[in-house]
């Protein structure tokens, strides 16, 4: 059950708390009062969308709180273990706290029990806890191409639907799988001379990793060894230009050769000068010699070098022509044409593998529809007499109401087989055929039927029910869907339009049994409907026309008498419906929880 539920800046409510009893709940208020700004609430609450106009004029945010106790064994626990929200018992149930807020630029933020949780598993967590019936359910029913929905709600076998939609979903890929080859064939058919000669013309050229590898080094390194033997050349051209220098150092070095009987300190000081000369003459050589052997070593062989950059150009030629920039990229593309050589060459083939893909899809996909078929006749089986018997109790007595099943026939992609083997397209046409009775959702389109009275034909809903009956046919389904549901609580909102008097007397009494097994909130606008509630809230609204707010109280008995009344009479409160008010009140059943 919900305990308390707050809100904060949400709508037309500045600040509110409603503090719900267990068993039968009911609001009631004046139309326009705000009484489905709760179910907004509720929604926001359990991952509904809002947008940032649902936040308070004037507040930076809305914030919904919900506080609800879940009982022991309840599916959601198992849920919010697994999303990692820590619960604590306390006495045998679980409280579980959750809190949502919607900034006024839009970003809205959840927790459970203080765990961040994003929409969608905030979403899962909701629809266990809370199951919304509000009045456009009234509406839904009465298209047909939605009750295959409600049916599906009461089947047995949990996972039917699924296996089928997983078959369904399979099929189609092989489908699509097919219309791709039968594309490439007929690309193949019209550019397989193209492809060949593109990939004629790599295979030819034959580039790989290693040979670009080599090539590009031996480019690069032969244009970096002729700047070296430049520079190299120059500085031994320096050194032996106009004779060389060694030579003329030398040279220098024998015209010191003087005759012996000069001065002895002068004789001294040339003999030092000759052997600097020497030395430098010597230091002159070996530098024009090791010059030399590096200038050697810098030769470059210029049909090699021809050659190289002849296949480094051819390289660069098809990078251009295949739309790349590196070596992976042309042998990709090379890889690729292979590729698609070998498709367009060998499309019938993997056509006929797709086809033995799709028989097999089919059948077992055949085979999934029959299971939910199975299950959806016994779901129909229990409905049909479920509902019934409520709508009997709802004062609709002979009504009979029965689930018609009809066969989908729906129309396949059309795929194009021109030019492929003619055995291609008959073994289509047969394997397909199938497939148009079945569909995602099964092999079967479902329709409510009604009778409203003895003697009248069955009808389809549109035709023959009226928006009472229509209320009272949700109620019974709701009733008879209520049977081992894993929510805790359930919200009504407005559903019983259409109906008042008695009808609306057992309306009342129907939810109140409802309390039994779960906890139940309804906002009505009947009398007879509050009469059987457990706790009574009253909406108001007010406020000038600058700034309006709703509130919401919990009624005392008293109160909740007077406000019965007042739906009975109007605003004006008279002894006559206060009397009625107490006479309904005091014949509503009300069995104790």
């Amino acid at each position: 059950m919900i305990q308390r539920l707050s809100i904060q800046g949400l709508a037309l409510i500045d600040r509110l708390a409603i503090e719900f009893s267990p068993g039968f709940n009911v609001i009631t208020g004046e139309t326009g009062a705000g009484k489905s700004i709760l179910i907004r609430a509720l929604d926001f609450l359990t991952g509904g969308k809002a947008t940032s106009e649902t936040v308070r004029k004037g507040c930076e945010q809305a914030v919904v709180c919900g506080e609800f106790w879940v009982p022991e064994k309840h599916p959601v626990l198992e849920l919010l273990e697994t999303l990692g929200v820590p619960l604590e018992l306390q006495d045998k149930h679980y409280p579980v706290l959750i809190r949502r807020q919607l900034s006024a630029k839009g970003r809205s933020q959840a927790w459970v029990n203080d765990i961040g949780m994003t929409s969608g598993p905030l979403k899962e967590v909701g629809k266990l806890l809370v199951d919304v019936f509000a009045q456009h359910e009234n509406q839904r029913l009465m298209d047909p191409a939605l009750h295959v929905g409600y049916l599906d709600d009461f089947i047995s076998v949990a996972d039917a639907k699924e296996q089928v939609r997983r078959a369904y979903d399979a099929c189609f890929d092989s489908i699509e799988k097919m219309q791709l080859w039968l594309e490439r064939f007929r690309s193949g058919e019209q550019g397989r001379d193209f492809l060949q000669f593109r990939l004629d013309e790599l295979r030819t050229f034959d580039p790989t990793e290693e040979d670009y590898s080599q090539v590009y080094s031996c480019c690069q390194g032969t244009k970096h060894r002729s700047k070296l033997k430049e520079v190299f050349h120059k500085a031994v051209a320096a050194i032996d230009e106009n004779g060389g220098v060694g030579s003329k150092l030398w040279e220098a070095h024998h015209a010191l050769d003087v005759s012996k009987d000069i001065d002895a300190e002068f004789a001294q000081k040339i003999l030092e000068l000759k052997n600097r000369l020497a030395q430098v003459a010597t230091e002159v050589d070996d530098l024009t010699f090791e010059l030399g052997q590096f200038l050697g070593r810098f030769d470059v062989d210029e049909s090699e070098l021809e050659a190289a950059e002849e296949r480094l150009y051819g390289y660069q030629r098809l990078f251009r022509k295949h739309n790349t920039a590196e070596i992976k990229g042309l042998l990709e593309t090379k890889a690729n044409l292979e590729r698609e050589l070998e498709y367009t060459e060998k499309a019938e083939e993997h056509l006929q593998d797709e086809l033995s893909d799709l028989q097999k899809g089919v059948e077992g996909l055949a085979a999934s529809c029959k299971k939910l078929t199975a299950a959806r006749k016994q779901a129909a089986s229990f409905i049909t007499k479920a509902v019934e018997k409520e709508l009997m109790e709802l004062s609709m007595k002979g009504a009979r109401f029965s689930v018609e099943f009809g066969r989908l026939n729906r129309p396949l992609p059309a795929l194009d087989f021109e030019g492929v083997e003619a055995a291609l397209a008959k073994r289509w046409e047969s394997v397909s055929a199938p497939l148009t009775h079945m569909g995602r959702e099964g092999a079967e389109s479902v329709q409510f039927l009604l009778s409203a009275n003895p003697g009248e034909p069955m009808l389809p809903l549109a035709r023959v029910a009226s928006g009472g009956e229509i209320s009272r046919i949700m109620l019974a389904l709701k009733k008879s869907l209520s049977i081992d549901a894993d929510t805790c609580v359930l919200v009504f909102d407005e559903i019983d339009t259409g109906i008042s008097g008695r009808v609306a007397n057992v309306v009342g009494k129907k939810m109140r049994e409802l309390s039994n097994s779960f906890q139940v909130i309804c906002i009505t606008h009947l009398p007879q409907v509050a009469a059987h509630a457990q706790a009574h809230f009253r909406v108001s609204k007010s406020g000038s026309q600058k700034r309006t707010q709703t509130a919401i109280e919990k009624l005392s008995a008293s109160e909740s008498l007077e406000e019965i009344a007042r739906l009975l009479s109007g605003e004006e409160v008279s002894k006559t419906s206060l009397a009625n008010a107490r006479s309904l009140v005091e014949k509503a059943v009300l069995p104790a929880l």
